[in-house]
């Protein structure tokens, strides 16, 4: 089953960004040999989210007209795109989440799922800086916004963010590595890393945005050009 996706209506997203959401289901007789080889000897629930993922993939690229094509993964376990098309994957237990563009203007897309249900106060102090337990001590957080969902939202758009930088850098980042301050009047997040490194390329901006629905947190970050004409926020600081 395909369940619409319909983008919030904060979000600043190009409309070259094209989405997929589906329940996860056994998809493995459709992968490619090469996708296959991936996750042969894989636990049937890896199995079952690489299916998922791959025929998500492949409705959208069939509505380019781009003809089915193998996305495999990386030594670093990264999907391997066939050019011009790239984008993010993520999953929970029970849904697939995908984002694909042909658009060079957008170097990068991180995108993350989290099940609202996932988050407890155990992790909290784990994914948070001592900036972000101080703002949410300090803010009024909205109706029907619960402390556990902010941070459910804090571990998603981190999430996101490590993503989106990856390709980029090829770094991996822990969750206090990077610090986020979110605008729930806007749904949108903007990220800063603890370090001040710098990006290698100073014409790219960066901006993100969050939705929580009634059972999920939807994140995702985008890495574009400043040429591009969505205006992102621009990238506060660098890795």
């Amino acid at each position: 089953m395909t369940n619409e996706f319909n983008t919030p209506p904060a979000w600043r997203i190009p409309d070259s960004i094209v989405f997929g959401l589906h329940s996860m289901q056994d998809h493995t007789q459709t992968l490619d040999p090469a996708e296959d080889e991936c996750v042969r000897s894989a636990a049937p629930k890896r199995r079952l989210e690489f299916s998922t993922a791959r025929h998500a993939i492949r409705q959208i690229m069939t509505t380019w007209g781009i003809p089915p094509q193998p996305v495999t993964i990386g030594a670093d376990g990264q999907p391997i795109w066939p050019k011009p098309v790239h984008g993010s994957i993520t999953h929970t237990r029970d849904l697939c989440w995908v984002a694909l563009t042909r658009d060079p203007e957008i170097r990068s897309i991180g995108i993350d799922i989290e099940r609202r249900d996932r988050m407890h106060p155990g992790l909290w102090e784990r994914i948070t800086t001592d900036s972000e337990r101080s703002t949410r001590a300090c803010d009024t957080l909205p109706s029907g916004i619960s402390a556990n969902d902010f941070h459910s939202v804090i571990f998603s758009a981190k999430e996101a963010f490590f993503k989106c930088q990856y390709p980029l850098t090829s770094r991996w980042l822990g969750f206090k590595d990077v610090e986020l301050s979110m605008s729930f009047d806007s749904d949108s997040v903007t990220a800063s890393i603890a370090n001040g490194q710098r990006f290698p390329n100073d014409d790219l901006s960066l901006s993100g945005f969050f939705s929580i629905t009634e059972q999920h947190v939807f994140s995702i970050f985008l890495l574009s050009s400043n040429r591009n004409t969505g205006e992102p926020a621009p990238l506060e600081s660098h890795l």
